[in-house]
């Protein structure tokens, strides 16, 4: 067996086997040089500093989201040359309600989504009224003539 899956299987709390146990036991520790264990350092040094930076990134990009930002490195940028902490959350807020005022290129207008026109008005018919007409024209003039006083 492997040194690796031999350390995978401790890492995990699997019981071990006797052949398992020996080679622990014979194991020669001084053949790991100090050169290998420092090169395991700097590789854990390394993807620890990119796990960070791949967490701040996906920070950043919520914010961006929540702040309607479409560019995170930019606003990152700005930030950082401004002196501001992206970590702080109401500094970040502050300082991109003011950059949104300054240069409004990297923000997106927060609007509802659905048409343009708005909510009907109060006395056009609903879609598929009490009488259930279709929500068209033709449809809303046979609910007006069907609810029209009759002239006696």
């Amino acid at each position: 067996m492997n040194l690796k899956a031999l350390i995978g299987k401790i890492l995990r709390a699997e019981p071990l086997n006797a052949l398992e146990k020996a080679e622990l036991e014979n194991l020669d520790c001084d053949r790991f040089s100090e050169e290998k264990l420092a090169d395991l350092q700097r590789e854990k040094d390394s993807l620890r500093q990119e796990l960070e930076a791949l967490r701040q990134r996906q920070h950043m990009e919520k914010l961006c989201a929540q702040l309607h930002c479409s560019d995170p490195d930019y606003l990152e940028f700005r930030a950082r040359r401004s002196r501001i902490d992206p970590g702080d959350e109401a500094a970040m807020r502050e300082f991109a309600a003011e950059l949104a005022k300054h240069s409004p290129g990297c923000f997106t207008a927060p609007i509802a989504p659905g048409s343009s026109a708005g909510t009907p008005p109060a006395s056009a018919p609903a879609s598929g009224g009490p009488e259930g007409y279709p929500c068209d024209r033709i449809g809303a003039l046979a609910a007006s003539i069907g609810e029209a006083p009759d002239a006696r």
